[in-house]
């Protein structure tokens, strides 16, 4: 499990949208392979039926299949080279920081959340706190929160959390000695646990497994009308950061690994950073189906996007359609950019080809840019240099790509991303949280 240390940011995307700085980027991914499965959890539906699920046990494995599929540019040799492209033009700045590569050990506060693999990396935690670790018992090494939560509860609010909510390093040390099998002596560690386990909300912190499966749909509408064996919500809106998670598996032997991860990140009222991602991983076709909505509506944030990724693991085929814009449709001189692509994100001799249309000058009736499969930020610098508004003709390495990127649709700015709190509609109308 990579780790997420949660980092509170304001997300401003290098996207440059009126009203928004350049955000801040850093350094290169570990290398994944193909996920495996599962133990089963037992968990009680909301309609008090006892079922087993099986699930996947492996919580990354959405992003490890995307990075298999998608490309990943590769970033700097350092931290100040990795932040952004020596130009920084919206288009050049908006790919890389979508697809550059994502180390949660160094990108942590540094590369913000409009980078589909650490958006990944999040709901990968999510789905460990509700679903992976739904089965671990309190021994060493366990998930002590999970089994042990309702003691965990109550040694929290009697030891370390103060009339604000903070908490103290001394008044913590009788709850991490209680649970120093999982909690040891970092008490921020331990409330963090506490507080993803549903602790500040009374919320149950395992995924509640349905009877049979059941359509449980994203709060952003992307069209699909998938099932799930479980789901679970924690958290309220208005809270700082509510969630909601589904997941399943079907087919043969369980090949069909599913996610439906939606969270609000520094939520205050109806301000904040409201997110949508549902997934399909196929283990036996290797095939992926990937989509993520955002909304950051926060500080001098203001601004929305969609991804789309499908692919396929084994040959690193990809079908990529991305949009981002700012907030409000009719913002003056805010810039939107639309991008279809398609190709080999992977190996020696390989190539992708992108579309790009935008309201940026240059761009306006769409521009080709073609990329080797291994391309790096050295090399995008190199190529926002020599084509700073793209080609008008296809290059020949991606030659084979132009009639299926050409027929691929543009994700449209005024209708195809989230505008408004109220493109979310879950449990309740303006809602990231699910209705299952």
């Amino acid at each position: 499990m990579r780790r997420t240390v949660y980092v509170i940011m304001v997300i401003c995307t290098l996207l440059t949208f009126s009203g928004c700085k350049k955000s801040d980027d850093s350094d290169a991914p570990e290398t994944t392979v193909a996920p495996t499965t599962t133990t089963p959890p037992t968990t009680t539906n909301t309609d008090t039926e006892t079922s087993t699920v099986t699930l996947e046990t492996n919580s990354d494995f959405l992003l490890e299949a995307t990075e298999e599929t998608s490309p990943v540019i590769g970033a700097g040799t350092s931290l100040t080279e990795a932040l952004h492209l020596t130009d920084s033009s919206p288009i050049y700045s908006g790919i890389y920081n979508m697809l550059r590569s994502w180390n949660p050990e160094t990108d942590n506060g540094v590369v913000d959340m409009g980078n589909i693999y650490h958006v990944l990396d999040v709901a990968g935690d999510a789905y460990e706190q509700v679903v992976a670790a739904s089965s671990a018992t309190c021994d060493a090494g366990g998930a002590c929160y999970m089994d042990c939560k309702p003691s965990f509860d109550a040694a929290f609010e009697n030891s370390c959390i103060g009339e604000n909510g903070t908490v103290s390093s001394a008044t913590c040390d009788p709850l991490n000695a209680a649970f120093s099998n999982d909690c040891g002596s970092d008490c921020e560690m331990c409330y963090e646990k506490w507080a993803g386990a549903g602790g500040d909300s009374g919320d149950s912190a395992k995924c509640e497994a349905f009877a049979s499966e059941k359509v449980v749909n994203s709060p952003f509408d992307f069209g699909e009308n998938e099932t799930y064996s479980c789901a679970v919500n924690r958290g309220s809106m208005g809270d700082a950061y509510p969630s909601g998670i589904a997941a399943g598996q079907s087919g043969t032997d369980g090949a069909i690994k599913k996610l439906l991860a939606s969270f609000v990140w520094a939520g205050d009222g109806d301000e904040g950073e409201f997110n949508a991602i549902q997934g399909t991983y196929n283990e036996s076709t290797k095939d992926l189906n990937l989509h993520f909505a955002q909304l950051v509506d926060h500080g001098d944030s203001h601004f929305g996007r969609r991804i789309r990724i499908t692919g396929n693991v084994e040959d690193h085929s990809f079908v990529l359609r991305s949009l981002s814009g700012p907030k409000d449709v009719n913002e003056v001189g805010g810039s939107w950019v639309s991008i279809v692509g398609k190709g080999i994100s992977q190996g020696t001799g390989n190539y992708f080809l992108l579309k790009i249309k935008s309201n940026q000058t240059g761009w306006e009736s769409g521009k080709y840019l073609c990329f080797n499969a291994n391309i790096n930020k050295t090399e995008l610098d190199a190529l926002e240099t020599a084509k700073p508004t793209g080609d008008a003709t296809v290059d020949a390495n991606c030659a084979d790509f132009q009639t299926e990127v050409d027929a691929l649709t543009f994700f449209e700015f005024a209708t195809d991303m989230p505008h408004a709190v109220s493109d979310f509609s879950g449990k309740t109308s303006s809602s990231i949280l699910l209705d299952y």
